[in-house]
């Protein structure tokens, strides 16, 4: 062969085995694309996150929220594959480690298994080839603790009836409502139960100071619903979703009781007030909270709406 010719061929034979930089710049790792994204660990595996402006998902309106996404059996690896796709990958499995599946001080809004604040999470692992290997099934859990008696013991709720998930002990009192404002017939008022005196007493959990943030607003009835509705119930089911309606317009607090079933502030042993609603409190009593004996000192008393939609289901 003429080396003119055998040079051809070689060159040929280069292209044809060698890679196709052209796929090669396609085949990029992403950890964080269309509102998905991996956390903890490195690479193409991790926690899987999820992101949404939807209102009842982040707690400032209009700003993304990142949470993770409770673990459950239903969640199969071709749930991991789609969330895989999502980031540019052609493979996906679910993926374990503890790293991923607990993590301190989370919050998450996705329940679609029965875990708590703390996990197990969904780990997801990509890759834009086919695994080699088989993937370890997790650990097998731990045998749950004997459950602690239901936050939703310690608070009740006075307002109207939403749906089969509303737990109102009664209406708002008539000297209490403003229909105009919605206050009695959308959004209602609640009691925690406190120690005063060494004895336990039904205390109204009283207004924010006017001018607070409207994320204080917002942590503090979504502490209050989830606590009511005791959400989220570990090892068990529950409502799906639990969002707090807050009221920008308070309940004010009547000097005395003028007809029967009015609310009478000289009946109540004492008052609740939230004086830093933030945090990750799974009640309103680990809140930093002040006990009166004196009415609120804002005048007012706390209006929300609780609602709570879907059930979970454990497999």
């Amino acid at each position: 062969m003429e080396p003119r010719y055998l040079v051809a061929s070689v060159l040929l034979l280069v292209l044809f085995l060698g890679p196709d930089f052209g796929e090669a710049q396609t085949l990029r790792s992403y950890r964080n694309r269309n509102g998905v994204r991996l956390s903890g660990d490195s690479g193409s595996r991790g926690r899987l996150e999820v992101s949404s402006v939807d209102a009842w998902f982040t707690a400032t309106p209009g700003k993304p929220s990142w949470s993770p996404v409770c673990d459950s059996p239903s969640f199969s690896d071709n749930d991991a594959l789609v969330m895989c796709r999502m980031l540019n990958y052609t493979y996906g499995r679910k993926y374990y480690s503890p790293l991923i599946a607990y993590r301190k001080n989370e919050t998450c809004y996705l329940k679609a298994g029965p875990c708590d604040s703390r996990g197990p999470f969904v780990g997801i692992e990509c890759s834009h080839t086919l695994f080699e290997t088989t993937n370890p099934p997790p650990p097998s859990p731990p045998s749950p603790p004997p459950a602690p008696p239901a936050v939703s013991n310690s608070i009740r709720f006075y307002g109207p009836y939403m749906n089969q998930y509303t737990r109102a002990v009664g209406e708002v009192e008539p000297n209490l409502a403003d229909y105009g404002n919605g206050l009695g017939s959308f959004y209602g008022r609640f009691e925690v139960q406190v120690i005063v005196n060494g004895s336990s007493v039904w205390a109204p959990l009283c207004g924010l100071p006017d001018g607070v943030p409207e994320y204080d607003l917002f942590q503090l009835g979504n502490i209050a619903c989830s606590q009511l509705l005791d959400w989220p119930k570990p090892f068990d089911g529950g409502v799906a979703i639990v969002f707090p309606q807050v009221s920008f317009v308070p309940f004010n607090i009547p000097d005395a009781a003028v007809n029967p079933g009015d609310f009478d502030p000289d009946k109540v042993a004492a008052w609740v007030a939230a004086v830093s609603p933030v945090g990750s409190a799974l009640s309103i009593q680990d809140l930093d909270i002040k006990i009166t004996l004196e009415p609120c000192e804002s005048g007012t008393l706390f209006a929300v709406a609780c609602m709570a939609y879907g059930e979970r289901r454990r497999s």
